[in-house]
């Protein structure tokens, strides 16, 4: 080493800079060689050291993250942990919930890769530059105790706790909590609230985590509270998940029958039923056959698989008589019918609730409602079946009330079908009588030319049918269907690739009704003069909707009568199928050109029952002939 060689060597070490002083020879080589500019080399130089100390900063971190192991996302096997919502996990590697101080809980069991999830986060936090620490709760409550019996539990939650960016608990509720435990463990969550992010893993769900809290629900409620005010929720099912997998044998009729308790409901979780030796058979059937006692049919389900129940008549989950029950995480995949429900008592105000479920890839339908009340489905899933995702079908004289579907997801139902829809009540009949009131709050429908449309609400059975807040991810003229004497409302609309409320709502009856910002609709009214005739007109505006039974009309048009007579009154035609109950008077606008310039006065529109909007001066005196009359207005009547 020649003696610059070894000043520089020093200088190097004098400023720390480890990183410039390793590179600098073979840099200044490739420099030479490269014919470099003194700013390429100075630029270099510095990024070598700028890498150096983000490799050393990295290998702190990681030493004092105390990671068991380095996992990565690109690691993991989403195959066997079956039920992992990839995309969200993909999303929280982001890391934008460490910059939000929020939480993220993942739940399941034992061998699915919770802990791997959650080495891989906290991985990517120290990639990031974040302080991450990683501990089980047994050995934090281990720390937490020795901590508190010598007298250093502050400085033990400054360091410890508090100092993290990102601090990781493994394994909550495999060992339960004493009492003071589980106080210390609610201290290190409060203490962090909205802070710093905390990343928990669980092999309980939450409505078990009392029993890991020395059954305190109290204390319990207050954790749950903190943890779920900023909360990021994976649940990882996987095959260990299931308690049991039944797998029927071929010619039975019925894998399973669940009829539900007498005083207490019936409860079962975590089992597979799979179809795959059946032919026309039912996986899973809850509640008493039509016509037996359904107080004797109450059932509370969870994280239930029924699939592969094949051939003609088959059916994953069919319902009979139940009386308040719950079914939650069900997944019905790859049946014939995924679901049907054929009868259920309106005893109370939800009789069946259907919460995070999935219906997937039926060979007909993925839904079929015959008969019911009271039914209501939350964040549930229907997806690539071969016909309508959901079709609301009562039987003669049959009712289906009160059936509310919110905030669930309907896509490439019908994907063959560019005429068909995802979702269907009716079919264009009476059916004895029937009735079908239904809700639909904040649906999602992924559409696309190539695709079934979204809603078809067919017939005079649909006698009530409630769209709020409608998104459908794509500009498809007729997305929803109105026909053949169906009545529906659509509120809150979205305005979707610059479409208008006319481009999406196919409804040539005018029986839809609209509130918010749905928006008017537009028609093209005949004008006439009564007593004479009209020499030329022009239309401005033409719009109207309906809110409720309540029609309201815009108007602005301009005529030039004939020259002879002296007409009293302008007529305009209604839009089709709104004709008035009783004759209404409304006020409006009126400018009158004889030639000699506009004179202005108060005007009336009148909706009649004869199907008719009559526009004539508040005083009642007629037109002049051969004048240019404009005339602009509102009338609201109901129908």
């Amino acid at each position: 080493m020649s003696l610059q060689h070894q000043r520089i060597a020093e200088l190097c070490e004098q400023l720390k800079l480890a990183g410039l002083g390793a590179q600098w020879p073979a840099l200044a080589q490739d420099a030479v060689r490269d014919e470099a500019s003194f700013a390429d080399f100075l630029e270099k130089l510095l990024v070598s050291e700028l890498v150096l100390r983000d490799e050393r900063r990295t290998t702190t971190l990681m030493k004092l993250a105390t990671m068991p192991a380095v996992k990565t996302l690109e690691q993991l096997d989403w195959s066997c942990a079956g039920g992992a919502p990839k995309a969200q996990i993909q999303e929280l590697a982001h890391l934008a919930f460490v910059q939000r101080a929020e939480n993220v809980v993942l739940l399941g069991p034992s061998g699915v890769g919770k802990t791997h999830i959650a080495l891989a986060l906290g991985q990517r936090a120290v990639i990031a530059g974040h302080k991450v620490r990683f501990i089980s709760a047994a050995d934090l409550m281990l720390q937490l105790a020795a901590a508190k019996a010598q007298g250093r539990l502050k400085e033990y939650f400054n360091r410890a706790v508090l100092g993290p960016k990102l601090l990781i608990v493994d394994e909550i509720g495999y060992l339960p909590f004493g009492r003071e435990e589980a106080n210390l463990f609610f201290n290190v969550v409060a203490k962090r609230y909205e802070r710093a992010s905390m990343v928990l893993t669980s092999n309980l769900p939450f409505t078990q985590w009392a029993g890991a809290f020395a059954d305190d629900q109290t204390l319990t409620a207050a954790v749950l509270d903190r943890r779920l005010h900023h909360p990021h929720i994976a649940q990882i099912i996987g095959e260990s998940e299931y308690d049991a997998i039944l797998t029927p044998m071929a010619g039975v009729s019925t894998g399973l029958t669940i009829p539900g308790g007498e005083h207490y409901p019936s409860k079962l979780a975590s089992f597979k039923i799979d179809g795959n030796n059946t032919l026309g058979a039912t996986g899973l059937f809850l509640g008493q056959s039509a016509g037996l006692d359904p107080l004797a049919s109450s059932v509370q389900m969870d994280g239930v698989r029924v699939l592969n129940f094949t051939g003609t008549g088959a059916i994953g989950v069919r319902v009979g008589n139940l009386l308040k029950s719950t079914v939650r995480k069900l997944t019905a995949e790859s049946n014939t019918l995924n679901l049907l429900l054929e009868k259920v008592t309106d005893l109370l105000p939800t009789t069946v609730h259907f919460d995070s479920c999935v219906f997937n890839e039926a060979e007909t339908q993925g839904a079929k409602l015959i008969d019911g009340w009271n039914i209501l489905f939350t964040n549930c899933d229907f997806e690539s079946s071969r016909e309508e995702g959901t079709l609301l079908l009562p039987s003669a004289g049959g009712h289906l009330e009160q059936i509310i579907f919110d905030s669930c997801w309907w896509e490439h139902n019908h994907a063959a079908g560019t005429t068909a829809h995802q979702f269907v009540a009716g079919d264009g009949t009476a059916r004895g009588g029937a009735v079908i009131h239904t809700s639909l709050r904040n649906p999602r429908f992924s559409t696309d030319q190539n695709s079934a449309k979204a809603v078809r609400m067919n017939g005079p059975a649909v006698q009530g049918f409630v769209i709020t807040n409608p998104r459908v991810y794509s500009a498809v003229s007729g997305a929803i269907s109105i026909e053949n004497g169906a009545f529906g409302e659509i509120n809150e609309w979205q305005a979707i690739g610059g479409m208008v409320f006319d481009d999406v709502v196919h409804d040539v009856l005018n029986k839809c009704a609209s509130r918010g910002f749905a928006g008017f609709r537009s028609w093209s009214p005949t004008l006439a003069a009564l007593g004479s005739g009209v020499a030329s007109s022009s239309i401005s505006t033409a719009d109207y909707r309906l809110e409720g039974a309540t029609t309201v009309l815009q108007l602005d048009f301009s005529v030039v009568l004939a020259a002879p007579g002296t007409p009293s009154a302008i007529t305009a035609t209604l839009p089709t199928g709104l004709t008035p109950a009783q004759p209404t008077i409304c006020y409006g606008f009126v400018t009158e050109d004889s030639g000699s310039g506009p004179a202005y006065s108060p005007g009336i529109l009148a909706p009649y029952t004869d199907g008719m909007l009559y526009a004539r001066k508040a005083d009642n005196s007629p037109f002049t002939a051969g004048a240019t009359v404009n005339f602009r207005g509102v009338a609201i009547y109901e129908n």
